[in-house]
């Protein structure tokens, strides 16, 4: 649904309704709290995957650094 300052209120008012709605079912607590207030969540399924170890081998994530301050070590935070 594409949202502009034209949209009718009852639209607006949907595309919250279904935000709000969509934004607790992407994580495992949310679908939680929304399962104990009797709010179905069938249309969903745990998206997480393992990736194929092919890729997991070639992924590289340095360590950060402690010191995340914009002003210090310029060239660490250019890798």
């Amino acid at each position: 649904m594409k949202l502009d300052v034209y949209n009718a209120i009852e639209e607006l008012i949907e595309a919250t309704s279904i935000a709000q709605h969509q934004r607790p079912l992407s994580t495992q607590t949310g679908r939680h709290i929304l399962s104990k207030l009797g709010i179905s969540n069938e249309n969903t399924a745990d998206t997480q995957e393992r990736a194929p170890s092919d890729i997991r081998n070639n992924i590289r994530i340095p360590p950060l650094p402690n010191n995340m301050n914009p002003a210090f070590h310029e060239d660490r935070r250019q890798r």
